[in-house]
């Protein structure tokens, strides 16, 4: 179906524009993800993501938010942040909330 088209879109929008931000991209690895889109037609998109340190090791599922912009044939996945601290995990977690998502 279109949509499925437009969801596998996104996706890989989401993938490219957070493993960019990790130090390891190829080796990114995703958990849940899910978006919502607000009374502006904006569409924000949380989740959990791995990715190896320096040391080559998993740091284990860390949060993760951003925005999507572009347009649905090209879409581009803006992150706003992704949590490293336990004050960064509440920020994204109550980001996500105000935003609708999960």
């Amino acid at each position: 179906s279109h949509h499925f088209a437009d969801e596998r879109r996104v996706f890989g929008a989401v993938v490219a524009g957070v493993s960019k931000w990790m130090k390891a991209p190829a080796s990114t690895r995703f958990g849940i993800m899910s978006g919502a889109r607000n009374s502006r037609g904006m569409i924000t998109v949380c989740g959990e993501v791995d990715g190896r340190n320096g040391n080559g090791l998993y740091v284990g599922m860390r949060p993760y938010v951003g925005v999507l912009m572009g347009t649905p044939a090209s879409p581009d996945f803006v992150v706003v942040g992704i949590a490293a601290s336990e004050r960064e995990r509440a920020e994204v977690v109550s980001l996500c909330r105000e935003s609708g998502v999960g």
